[in-house]
């Protein structure tokens, strides 16, 4: 009876919660202009609501003239109104200082139609601004306090296999959400259909799931609904296995040891595929990004990275000088670098990758830009005119083994580097062309 009570008075929170969204200024400005056409909120907005969560923008359903009623509506509030990109749907976005609202045009479908063409039940709730009244013919709010994610028709998988992505993304987003057994099911049973969805929706999933900084996480949910191994190595190929989630944690921890604090996310896309890739396909990783690339799953620059990252794996540099060197080579990337060899460690070198870590944070806290993009003590007319050398590639090779000795310290002013010229250092030093 206890539990009862609890289930009902979570309910209750919920419900009001909800409720109060009736009195936000944009919502408070629909419902005033749009009455006959009978407004109703919904989506994300709704599900955040609920759970006590920040509520960013809205979206409501009109049963016609969305066009008109997005014109009044940025007049009344001081906005504007844009169209959305075409498609099935028609929807407008009205932005203004109190924040965003899209207005879905239902043109003759039913409400009870749209709310059950969503895929998951916690997504699938409305309030209806006239009746102020909750709109759940799916029991979402249910689900959402008891923290499932259940999908409204098992079929919404095999209609659109991205929606196996959203789900992932939801059990990352809604930490301590499950997913419904049979939903899950379904889920799996129709994730290979992604072999034939255009690649840059899977692309756009991939990516905002990597925005949640959740990689650990993220990497539990694909495996959970076998998108991972296969998206990578091939559905056709039938593998099924570990998750690896391990290894993403050994990554997860990495990172946040590092604390980037400029960390491009095409660097934290790229490093969770090239972990997945090599932790699923071992000796044909770059074979399946190349598939990837030609799905445009992947972009050539996230290719490149792919490269340029797991070129890097390997033991934890012994000394300041080499770990400074490594740090400068990958650039930009550098913390997704070290983080991905620290993921990928053998047991052997996993217990010295901490330590390494924290010099590395160390090293571009007191360095910074003269370690990441150091300026040359020389350019390449004095280099060329100190070793008697035409403009070309060796002139380029000196002035690369150059910065390389200022990164790790041997050379520190101008006179020592005209030294190391004249003595041939550069002429067996820094080898590697390619940085990224």
């Amino acid at each position: 009876m206890a539990d009862d009570s609890h289930s009902q008075l979570a309910l209750d929170t919920a419900a009001a919660r909800v409720a109060a969204l009736a009195e936000h200024p944009l919502v408070l400005a629909l419902r005033e202009i749009a009455a006959r056409e009978r407004p109703v909120l919904v989506g994300g907005a709704l599900r955040d609501a609920a759970l006590g969560r920040p509520v960013a923008d809205l979206d409501a359903v009109v049963a016609r003239d969305g066009e008109r009623l997005a014109g009044a509506l940025s007049r009344r509030i001081g906005g504007r109104a844009i169209r959305l990109a075409p498609g099935r749907f028609l929807a407008w976005r009205v932005i203004c200082p109190a924040g965003e609202i899209d207005l879905w045009d239902l043109d003759g479908a039913t409400l009870a139609a749209d709310l059950r063409r969503r895929d998951l039940t916690v997504n699938a709730i409305g309030l209806d601004l006239a009746a102020a009244a909750l709109i759940d013919p799916h029991d979402g709010l249910r689900d959402l306090c008891q923290r499932r994610l259940r999908a409204v028709e098992l079929s919404t998988f095999e209609d659109d296999p991205v929606r196996v992505l959203r789900l992932a993304r939801f059990r990352v987003q809604l930490a301590g959400f499950s997913v419904d057994a049979e939903t899950a099911r379904a889920a799996r049973q129709a994730a290979p259909g992604l072999d034939r969805v255009a690649g840059e929706r899977i692309r756009d999933e991939l990516a905002t799931l990597a925005g949640f900084d959740r990689p650990a996480a993220a990497q539990g949910a694909l495996a959970e609904l076998a998108v991972y191994p296969g998206l990578w190595c091939g559905f056709e190929a039938g593998r099924t296995g570990h998750p690896e989630v391990e290894a993403f944690a050994r990554f997860e921890r990495a990172l946040r040891a590092l604390e980037p604090t400029d960390s491009p996310i095409e660097s934290r896309v790229a490093a969770e595929h090239a972990l997945r890739l090599r932790l699923a396909a071992t000796g044909s990783e770059l074979t399946h990004a190349d598939r990837l690339t030609r799905r445009a799953i992947l972009s050539r620059r996230e290719l490149r990275l792919i490269h340029l990252l797991l070129d890097r794996v390997g033991p934890p540099p012994e000394d300041d000088p080499a770990l400074a060197l490594q740090i400068w080579r990958a650039g930009r990337h550098w913390a997704e670098a070290l983080s991905v060899a620290a993921a990928l460690a053998a047991s052997g070198e996993a217990t010295a990758w901490p330590r390494t870590l924290s010099r590395a944070r160390s090293l571009v806290t007191r360095r910074g830009a003269a370690l990441l993009e150091p300026r040359p003590l020389l350019d390449g007319d004095q280099v060329a005119a100190l070793l008697g050398l035409a403009p070309g590639p060796r002139v380029g090779a000196a002035l690369r083994a150059l910065v390389e000795a200022q990164v790790q310290g041997t050379v520190t002013d101008e006179l020592a580097a005209r030294s190391f010229l004249r003595r041939g250092g550069w002429r067996h030093e820094g080898r590697e062309r390619v940085r990224g």
